[in-house]
C-alpha cells in the first residue's frame, strides 16, 4: 500500500485516496535522469517513474478505536474455586480450561433441575390433553359466528319488524285508550244526564208511570234501566278516566321516544349486521389463529424443555470434571476469583473479550453520513499492524449525532473487521478505517503527472532501451486524482518519465 491522503474536491469534503501495489515499494523507482547534452541544455529534467500493477481506491477515511464483544463466564452453582489457569491479558481458544471448581454441591442443584423438567414434561402432556377440549371450543365458536354471518340479513330484517311491531303495539295501545277514554267520558256524561233525568221525574211524578206521558215514562225507565246496570259511581268513572288519561299520557311519551330512538336502533341493528357478516367471513381465519396460538404455547414449552435439558446435560458434564471453560476465542479481560475462593450461582468468573467479534467506531461528519449504507466495504488499517490493510463492512449507523455542542455533527458508524485468528486486537486499539466509495483491483497504474494531453488524445513518455525520451499513447481509466489507471499503451515496469523544467545558469 503506498499510502492514504486527504483529497479536496469541489465540495470541500475530504476523500481518502489509497493506491495499494502489488510490487514492493522499493521497487518503484524514482529519480532524475539527464538524458543528453541537448535536454542539459534546455533545461529539462526527467523524474522517473515506474508503471506498476495495483489497487485505486476514493473513499471516506477516519480514525476510530476497536471495541471486542463482551462474554462473561459464568458457573452455575455454589462451589469453592480449586484451581484457575487463566491470567487477565491472556490468549485463550474456544474450549480451553478457565478453572476448576468442587463438585460435591452441584448435586441438589441437578436434582432441582430433573425434578423442573419432569415438571414441564407433565406441563405438556397436558396441554396436548387440553388442546383437543379447546379446539373443539373453538370450532364450536367458529361454527355459531358463520352461521350468525348467514343469518345476518335476515336477524336484521327481523330486528327491523320487531321494530315496527314495538311502535305498531304502542299505536294500538294508545288508540284502545283513546276509544276507552271516550267510552268512560261518555258513560260520565250518561251518568250525570240519567241521574239529573230521574231525580227530575221523582221529584215531579215519584216512581209511577201512570198517568205520565208515554215518552216521559219511557225515558223513566231506560234511565232507572241504565243506573242498575251501571255499577259505578261518577267519583269512579272519574277515577277511571284519570287513571286511564294517565296511562294514555305515558304510553304517548313512551311512542315519542321510541319514534326518536328508532334510527339510533336501526344503526345499532346495521352495524350488528356488519359485524355478524364479518366475524362469519373472519370465523375461519379466528378459528386458525387461535389454534396456532394454542399449538404455538406447546411448541415454547418444547423449547423451554429443551433448554431445560441442555442445562442438565451441561450441569452433568460440568459434575464430570469441574472445569470451567472458554465459550469463544478471545482475550481474558478479567479474572474476578482466586483458587480458594468460593463463587455463587449465577456469578461471572471471568470475561473474555471476543476477539472474532471485533469492530471499529467512528464519527462521521454529517455531509458523509448519507453517502454510507449497511454493509459497505471498507478497508481497516491499525496503528499496531502499520504495514496490514483488513477488509471489513459497515456493520451499524447511529441515527442520533454523537457530538451536538459542537458546529460539527456527526455520527457514529461500526464497522465488523475482518481479521485472521493470529492478529490480536485490543480493546481500544486505534486505526484508519476508509470507507471505499470506488475501487478498482490489480490494474496497471502511474502518477496523473505522466500524462499529457494533446489534441484529445492522452500520452506517456517512456524511457527507451536507449535511454531516449519516447511518446506513446494511451488509454487512461478510473482516477483518484494522484494516480490513474492505464488500460492500453504500456506494461508493467514501463518507465515512466515525468518532464519538469529547471532554469539553467
Amino acid at each position: 500500500m503506498l499510502g492514504f491522503q486527504k483529497l479536496k474536491i469541489p465540495n470541500k469534503k475530504a476523500v481518502l485516496i489509497s493506491i495499494s501495489g502489488l510490487v514492493v515499494i522499493s521497487s518503484i523507482m524514482t529519480g532524475f535522469t539527464l538524458f543528453n547534452k541537448q535536454e542539459e541544455e534546455s533545461g529539462k529534467v526527467y523524474r522517473e517513474v515506474k508503471i506498476t500493477r495495483g489497487n485505486i481506491t476514493v473513499g471516506v477515511n477516519e480514525t476510530g478505536t476497536a471495541s471486542l464483544r463482551t462474554v462473561n463466564l459464568k458457573w452455575n452453582y455454589d462451589a469453592d474455586v480449586e484451581d484457575v489457569y487463566v491470567k487477565a491479558g491472556q490468549q485463550v481458544k474456544k474450549g480451553d480450561p478457565i478453572a476448576k471448581f468442587s463438585v460435591e454441591s452441584v448435586e441438589t442443584e441437578l436434582n432441582k433441575l430433573e425434578l423442573n423438567y419432569k415438571k414441564t414434561q407433565l406441563s405438556i402432556q397436558q396441554s396436548e390433553l387440553d388442546l383437543k377440549v379447546k379446539l373443539l371450543e373453538l370450532e364450536s365458536t367458529k361454527n355459531v359466528s358463520e352461521i350468525n354471518g348467514k343469518n345476518a340479513d335476515s336477524t336484521y330484517d327481523s330486528k327491523l319488524i320487531q321494530l315496527g311491531n314495538d311502535i305498531k303495539t304502542l299505536e294500538d295501545t294508545l288508540e284502545s285508550q283513546d276509544n276507552e277514554i271516550e267510552n268512560y267520558k261518555d258513560m260520565l256524561d250518561n251518568y250525570y244526564y240519567y241521574t239529573s233525568f230521574v231525580e227530575t221525574y221523582e221529584k215531579k211524578y215519584g216512581t209511577t208511570t201512570v198517568g205520565v206521558s208515554s215518552s216521559d215514562a219511557e225515558k223513566y225507565n231506560e234511565a232507572k234501566e241504565w243506573l242498575k246496570n251501571n255499577k259505578m259511581t261518577a267519583s269512579e268513572i272519574t277515577s277511571k278516566i284519570d287513571s286511564l288519561e294517565l296511562s294514555y299520557d305515558a304510553n304517548q311519551t313512551k311512542l315519542s321516544n321510541s319514534m326518536e330512538e328508532y334510527e339510533a336502533k336501526l344503526e345499532e341493528a346495521r352495524l350488528e349486521l356488519e359485524k355478524s357478516k364479518v366475524a362469519g367471513n373472519d370465523a375461519q381465519a379466528v378459528y386458525e389463529l387461535a389454534a396456532a396460538q394454542l399449538y404455538n404455547d406447546i411448541a415454547l414449552s418444547r423449547i423451554s424443555l429443551a433448554e431445560q435439558k441442555d442445562a442438565i446435560d451441561e450441569l452433568k458434564e460440568q459434575i464430570s470434571d469441574g472445569i470451567l471453560k472458554a465459550s469463544c476465542d478471545g482475550l481474558v479481560a478479567s479474572v474476578n476469583y482466586a483458587k480458594g475462593d468460593t463463587i455463587n450461582k449465577g456469578a461471572t468468573f471471568a470475561t473474555l473479550s471476543d476477539s472474532s467479534n471485533v469492530t471499529m467506531t467512528v464519527a462521521i461528519s454529517q455531509d458523509d453520513i448519507t453517502n454510507l449504507s449497511l454493509g459497505q466495504a471498507a478497508n481497516i488499517s491499525l496503528a499496531a499492524y502499520d504495514k496490514q490493510t483488513f477488509t471489513g463492512e459497515i456493520d451499524s449507523i447511529s441515527i442520533s449525532p454523537a457530538r451536538t455542542n459542537t458546529s460539527a455533527i456527526s455520527y457514529n458508524v461500526s464497522v465488523k473487521i475482518n481479521k485472521g485468528d493470529d492478529i490480536v486486537v485490543f480493546e481500544g486499539m486505534t486505526g484508519d478505517v476508509t470507507f471505499i466509495k470506488k475501487q478498482v483491483n490489480d490494474v496497471l497504474l502511474v502518477s496523473n503527472k505522466a500524462v499529457t494531453s494533446e489534441n484529445n488524445k492522452q500520452y506517456i513518455t517512456l524511457k527507451s532501451a536507449d535511454g531516449s525520451p519516447k511518446k506513446v499513447e494511451v488509454t487512461t481509466g478510473f482516477s483518484d486524482g494522484r494516480n490513474v489507471e492505464i488500460t492500453s499503451g504500456v506494461s508493467e515496469g514501463d518507465i515512466a518519465l515525468i518532464e519538469s523544467v529547471v532554469q539553467t545558469k
